[in-house]
């Protein structure tokens, strides 16, 4: 969760990041914890405040954008330079079987965000794709019924672990059970390249219903930062 925040404060800068707490109706002294540490403890209350900020301020589209590219990029700045995490990448590195590539890289993810937060995740396999669970899924925790899917930062998180341990983007990831659409839990399918590229043939993609405009230049290098 921290993780999250601080990544979405690299994308919005850090007077941006205090207009978004504000907004929330919470203390600067918030920002403090905005960086990397690895505390459970953040309520989850607060960061349900902050993803309505985020929304009165961006708007929908911007807030989706936002979310999956916080996400995404979270990973890498957070959790690249532990110990467990470097160990995978060497791993992975020297394994040929990508159904196992796959599951190791979801495997260290979930270790990840069961290690920063309350959330219990499962990995699975089936076939020749994967499954994510979570259960108290912080980002729609609370949430009012939607009747879709809404957790974009998990979606991005999932890219951006992907990317980062297996160095390749074109993993197709969908959200296909959300707790604010209904469902008991939240789950992630995880599908590798080559059905990837069929999925989006069908019109599928890995940004749950993020807009065609904001879509193009989602995954674009924020060199702008």
């Amino acid at each position: 969760m921290i993780a999250r925040l601080s990544a979405l404060r690299l994308l919005v800068g850090h007077p941006g990041m205090l207009a978004i707490l504000r907004r929330a109706g919470l203390t600067d002294s918030l920002a403090g914890l905005l960086v990397n540490n690895w505390e459970k403890t953040f309520p989850y209350a607060a960061y349900q405040k902050i993803i309505a900020a985020v929304r009165e301020i961006y708007g929908e589209r911007g807030y989706r954008a936002l979310a999956y590219r916080a996400g995404k990029n979270s990973f890498a700045e957070t959790f690249g330079g532990l110990p467990a995490v470097k160990t995978a990448k060497e791993q992975l590195a020297q394994m040929g079987d990508e159904r196992l590539r796959l599951h190791l890289a979801m495997q260290t993810l979930a270790e990840a965000m069961e290690g920063t937060s309350i959330q219990r995740v499962e990995v699975s396999l089936r076939g020749l794709s994967a499954s994510l669970r979570v259960d108290f899924c912080f980002e729609c925790w609370d949430s009012p019924l939607t009747h879709e899917p809404i957790c974009y930062g998990l979606v991005g998180s999932a890219r951006g672990a992907l990317a980062y341990l297996l160095g390749r983007d074109d993993y197709l990831v969908r959200e296909v059970h959300c707790t604010a659409a209904g469902d008991d839990f939240c789950e992630l399918e995880i599908k590798p390249p080559p059905e990837a590229m069929r999925g989006r043939g069908l019109g599928q993609t890995g940004f749950l219903t993020l807009p065609p405009d904001l879509r193009a230049g989602v995954d674009e290098d924020t060199q702008e930062q």
